[in-house]
């Protein structure tokens, strides 16, 4: 005689069918919650790497333990404003390789004279003792002071092109005019010698290793902080290139250097 089939049991299979039912449930969730979750992710990666630069700064200072990461170049900068020596020096350590990058981009005819530590020293010899007039934010102070460093820089060059085209003017030799005057002299020893350390340092050879556009977009979104808008019309580039490009430069610097100063950069900034 056949054997006859088990008899079904039903409470099994309305387990099963719970069990399903709470799987799409789960699926369904986690689905409509990835992109949160990947938001969350990113926004850990970012709090890990300023945390990291923070331990750091803690590590080599006397910084209150308290002191949140995005108000770490106000409290260095007051430190170098009160005299400290090396608040002074992360100052000067932490923001030369973007004045160097640019001072390359923009010196022009002016790279047959002076190298560009020659320039970022000396304006680090004029504005070292004018810091206390730098409007500082109590948080988010990196943007701000970036971009008072920059045009300071560019003002700096532009009176140097000046002073050449009216060397040449007046018949001197301008391959020998000492257009910096004594600046260079006055330059505090252990701020050249921190320029100079930095020209050979991680951040400038990570500027040095993007695409030309991706670091000439760079210098003008990031460092000279002009608007997405112009900073685009300048290149001949469409605003949504010209932002893709800087985005993918901050990221591939961000990536090689976590804690460094593109931590305190906006990838969303301007138009």
């Amino acid at each position: 005689m056949a054997a006859s089939a088990p008899p079904c049991n039903r409470s099994s299979s309305r387990g099963i069918e719970a069990a399903s039912s709470g799987w799409r449930a789960w699926y369904s969730s986690t689905e409509r919650s990835f992109p949160r979750w990947m938001s969350e992710r990113t926004s850990w990666r970012k709090r890990f790497r300023r945390a990291a630069s923070l331990r750091f700064s803690r590590s080599m200072g006397t910084l209150d333990p308290m002191t949140p990461a995005s108000d770490l170049t106000t409290v260095h900068v007051r430190g170098a404003i009160a005299g400290d020596a090396a608040e002074t020096e992360w100052v000067v350590r932490r923001f030369s390789p973007l004045l160097l990058a640019q001072a390359r981009y923009r010196m022009g005819p002016l790279r047959d004279l002076y190298e560009p530590d020659d320039i970022v020293a000396s304006l680090w010899a004029s504005i070292l003792p004018k810091l206390s007039e730098v409007p500082l934010p109590g948080e988010r102070a990196t943007p701000v002071f970036v971009r008072y460093l920059s045009t300071a820089l560019l003002f700096e060059i532009n009176n140097l092109l000046r002073k050449r085209v009216a060397a040449s003017l007046r018949g001197e030799d301008t391959q020998r005019a000492d257009l910096l005057g004594s600046l260079c002299e006055q330059t505090p020893g252990p701020v050249s010698q921190a320029v100079a350390l930095e020209t050979r340092g991680q951040v400038l050879a990570a500027i040095d290793a993007l695409d030309d556009a991706d670091r000439e977009i760079l210098i003008l979104r990031g460092i000279e902080q002009l608007e997405n808008a112009e900073a685009a019309s300048r290149l001949g580039l469409e605003p949504n290139t010209a932002a893709q490009r800087y985005r993918r430069a901050l990221l591939r610097l961000r990536e090689r250097l976590p804690g460094s100063v593109f931590e305190d950069f906006e990838t969303t900034s301007g138009p």
